[in-house]
């Protein structure tokens, strides 16, 4: 059995959102797709058509800048919305097969053979039901055995 807690705050919240969002998009796919249509109203603009391959080359540029700022404003409004996950303190403790979640609010249990994605970041683990729903584990407070053990958890293919 393992332990290990993690506190909501609005940068973890922030940051969780981002690397659970940009994971299960595969926003870099996004990205190379932003950059050929750069490249083609580059191109465009170089045969002649100007308005047409500036718009293109714009567009390209606009897209992920105003994604940016509406995903940025929804995260704020949903943080802001949510009382129960501000400051909250969630307990995990891991079990052979399963984990249990604790807080303030209710408790939980989530065995890993029904987990959606199990995927690890710099700062956390992030154990996913669905692909919207997530529960963020904090590498600073786990133990290596803990670390260890979330790195070995197998759940279904995603």
């Amino acid at each position: 059995m393992f332990e290990a807690d993690t506190v909501w705050t609005y940068e973890k919240y922030r940051r969780a959102a981002w690397e659970v969002w940009l994971k299960i998009n595969k926003i870099k796919r996004l990205g190379v797709m932003l950059v050929l249509l750069f490249i083609a109203g580059l191109i465009i603009l170089l045969c002649g058509d100007v308005p047409f391959g500036v718009g293109i080359m714009v567009a390209s540029v606009a897209m992920p800048v105003s994604l940016y700022f509406i995903y940025e404003s929804n995260l704020k409004k949903a943080y802001k919305s949510n009382k129960l996950l501000q400051g909250a303190t969630v307990h995990f403790t891991f079990y052979e097969d399963h984990f249990d979640i604790r807080s303030e609010d209710g408790t939980g249990h989530v065995k890993y053979r029904d987990l959606f994605k199990l995927f690890e970041t710099d700062k956390s683990f992030y154990a996913m039901t669905s692909n919207r729903i997530f529960f963020m584990i904090e590498k600073e407070k786990c133990s290596i055995p803990l670390i260890n053990f979330i790195r070995n958890i197998e759940c279904q293919p995603s």
